[in-house]
């Protein structure tokens, strides 16, 4: 009787947490905050909760935690591992579709929680895992999750700058939020395949696109993302040097895009609007106005990031204008602080995320450790009980024996005794039972002789396979390294596919006509300066990277910058001397001090060749 009452209160008991989660998944998309209320509310009785309640419990939490920008440690990816490992394993009943919607949930969950404490490489995994974990081919899944796990997959390739693998994730965001009618999220997709071209280069493509979501955000009515669509689309123009129309537009981001208050201060992380709108009065010829809004970029307010930015074009139009060299070398001064201090920052948090990847480590090593300790315990009383019923069995048997050996001697007294008049007959039977037990224990002995030989031949055969086995493991072993030498192979020959493609885009710059005809004039003439601005436009515009590493990173004059072109170009030595109006010992020492500046000690001329094309 007690126990029926007992299980009735743990039933009773058990259909209650139910109810409160359920309340708490019909809330978990429209008030994420009051969701989690509701579970916070059940954490004095999880001890009570049955695996399957406790396990949704921590799922529907972590969502809801997630879900209110809560920032996810180890102590989350502790508890998601669990839940996965519950889900990927045995069936939930609660959850109709066990390896569709909460096995994908618990996987998202779980690269949230890695993406959140900076190990990029097991949230990407756990992602891919989300992704496997769905079922596209029911009417029910739930696209609304998937599209969100393609998109944090898309952000970490940004983060990455894999910018192609980003477009391809991008495109899958666009797919699945076609299917759950998510036209904010499609299009959000289509701004960031957008940037990604931008990030590379091919700033037409981007603008095209761009151009397409301005006006389907119109069509759509939504005036605040149409407008907040015109930040990148205006500076992708203005580096175009597309500047007609550029005024409404700018005109447009401010009004409409909710980014400034009433005293028209711009929203905190978007100061970088200033930047291109300051190029935009620079193509119309407002230096004045320029100015005014680099310094805007200079705000205390504003992140690191955006006042470098400011004070490095301040430093620039200070010196296009021609203007004080104390103030021109302030902002550059300022803008050299600004970059260590981001630098800093980065560093900063990085070594944030690698203490928070080591106490992950270190807990889940311990878990783990508990883990082992607790099955080798459970194997330990599995052990003892087999070795128990094995001794009980044995017991039994050996009494069922003796009880049938007593009854028999029993019997054969009471013979013995009812036929002690035939004694010779008896003994003639006693020496016939003799002879047959002698029998009978020669064939058992011989029996067990066989045993032993079969035995011995087990264990060679099982040798024989130990064998095979190890040599099998040492052919995976060699089929893997070859495996990792073909694949360090492909990317070597896709390196040189690239540096062969952006030789060859070089080798059409129109700058090199103009560089044969000083060279083939007679006499040869040098360069002027518009013609050096020139070529070094060029080739930043297509190879970015080369002055990115050369002038900001090493800080080389823009002297040195244009002898590291002309050896790029593969200009000789004596003609790069012509077209710079030096001589050739002077580009052989600036050649040696150049590498010597870079990597603190003097080359030969193919090392610094080899370094040169190594940009890319």
């Amino acid at each position: 009787m007690i126990v029926v009452l007992a299980m009735m209160l743990i039933a009773c008991t058990s259909s209650q947490h139910r109810a409160v989660l359920d309340s708490a998944d019909s809330l978990m998309n429209a008030r994420p905050d009051s969701a989690l209320t509701l579970l916070n509310a059940l954490l004095p009785d999880t001890d009570q909760m049955r695996k399957g309640d406790l396990m949704r419990f921590h799922l529907l939490r972590t969502n809801a935690e997630n879900k209110c920008d809560t920032v996810l440690t180890a102590r989350h990816a502790a508890l998601m591992r669990r839940v996965c490992d519950y889900y990927d394993h045995k069936a939930s009943p609660f959850w109709g579709d066990e390896r569709g919607a909460s096995r994908m949930l618990a996987h998202y969950l779980l690269g949230r929680c890695y993406d959140d404490m900076g190990e990029a490489p097991a949230a990407l995994q756990e992602f891919h895992n989300a992704a496997d974990a769905a079922d596209t081919t029911r009417i029910d899944c739930d696209f609304h999750t998937l599209s969100r796990i393609h998109v944090q997959m898309a952000y970490l390739f940004y983060l990455q700058d894999l910018f192609e693998y980003q477009q391809h994730e991008l495109k899958e965001v666009i797919k699945y939020s076609r299917k759950c009618k998510d036209f904010r999220s499609e299009l959000w997709a289509f701004e960031s395949i957008a940037g990604a071209h931008d990030m590379m280069g091919q700033k037409m493509e981007a603008l095209e696109i761009l151009q397409k979501v301005h006006c389907e955000y119109l069509q759509k009515g939504d005036t605040v993302s149409a407008a907040r669509s015109l930040g990148l689309l205006n500076s992708i123009k203005v580096d175009l040097g597309l500047i007609d129309g550029l005024s409404q537009s700018f005109r447009e981001y401010e009004q409409n895009s909710g980014y400034f208050d009433e005293e028209g201060n711009i929203a905190l992380g978007k100061g970088l609007f200033y930047i291109h709108k300051g190029k935009y009065y620079i193509c119309l010829g407002k230096r004045d106005s320029a100015f005014q809004s680099f310094r805007k970029c200079m705000n205390a307010v504003h992140p690191l990031e955006t006042r470098y930015a400011g004070a490095r074009e301040l430093a620039s139009l200070y010196k296009q204008c021609g203007g004080p060299s104390d103030s021109i070398a302030r902002y550059a001064f300022l803008s050299s602080i600004l970059n260590d201090s981001l630098r800093e920052e980065t560093k900063t948090v990085a070594l944030s995320r690698q203490e928070k990847l080591y106490n992950f480590n270190r807990i889940r090593q311990e878990a783990d450790h508990l883990a082992l300790q607790k099955e080798r315990v459970e194997r330990n009383h599995q052990l003892w009980l087999f070795i128990s019923i094995v001794i009980l069995l044995l017991l039994a048997y050996i009494c069922l024996i003796w009880r049938r050996k007593i009854k028999r001697i029993e019997k054969e007294k009471r013979e013995q005794e009812m036929e002690y008049e035939k004694l010779s007959k008896t003994y003639h039977i006693a020496l016939t039972i003799h002879e047959q037990v002698l029998s009978d224990l020669q064939k058992q002995t011989d029996e067990l002789d066989r045993s032993k030989e079969e035995l011995l031949e087990k264990r060679e055969i099982i040798s024989t396979r130990e064998s095979q086995l190890h040599e099998l493991q040492e052919e995976i072993t060699l089929v893997r390294q070859q495996l990792a030498l073909l694949r360090k192979k492909t990317a070597a020959r896709q390196d040189r596919r690239k540096n062969l493609a952006i030789d060859e885009e070089l080798e059409r710059l129109p700058i090199l006509e103009k560089i044969k005809s000083c060279l083939s004039s007679n006499p040869p003439c040098k360069l002027g300066n518009n013609d050096l601005q020139h070529l070094r436009s060029e080739v930043r515009r297509v190879l970015p990277s080369f002055y990115d590493q050369l002038v900001i990173e090493k800080e080389l004059s823009l002297t040195r910058y244009t002898i590291c072109i002309l050896y790029r170009l593969g200009i000789k030595p004596a003609h790069t001397a012509i077209l710079l109006n030096l001589s050739r010992s002077t580009i052989t020492m600036e050649r040696h001090r150049i590498y010597e500046h870079i990597f603190g000690r003097k080359d030969e001329e193919d090392e610094f060749m080899t370094f040169i094309r190594s940009i890319y």
